[in-house]
């Protein structure tokens, strides 16, 4: 799993659900919590149904497309966790965050144990200059 092009999809598809429903919260239309709570939800089941193809827009923009070890779609059950990424990314971005501070006493499973996996598909041109800016 190529962990940065992944956080950044999931983070692009966040932005995708939230920015224009924040819009729409601070646009005073009258139906502002309807809106939002009405673009929240569309584009959930879009983001869910194209995550069982395993490409979203995320995906695109990062340049990866989702896969199974075996080379499959991500199916229902990845879709729904790459939903649920998606949806509530800042809650998961701020855990990333509070376990790279205390560092890492904290024991986890290999990477290697985990069955999806994401397959570059194109160039990252702002991932590998963020890269090279860190490295």
């Amino acid at each position: 799993m190529n962990w940065p092009s992944a956080i950044a999809a999931i983070f692009v598809d966040s932005l995708l659900i939230w920015l224009p429903a924040w819009g729409a919260l601070f646009l005073d239309t009258g139906n502002d919590l309807v809106l939002a709570i009405a673009w929240v939800s569309l584009v959930s089941i879009v983001n869910f149904a194209s995550h069982v193809k395993g490409t979203s827009v995320g995906s695109l923009a990062a340049g990866i497309r989702f896969e199974r070890n075996q080379g499959q779609a991500p199916g229902k059950g990845y879709a729904r966790l790459l939903s649920f990424l998606s949806l509530f990314s800042i809650p998961v971005l701020a855990v990333i965050i509070l376990i790279d501070y205390l560092g890492n006493d904290i024991p986890s499973k290999p990477l290697s144990k985990y069955q999806l996996i994401g397959i570059r598909t194109a160039k990252r041109r702002v991932l590998e200059a963020c890269d090279k800016l860190w490295g």
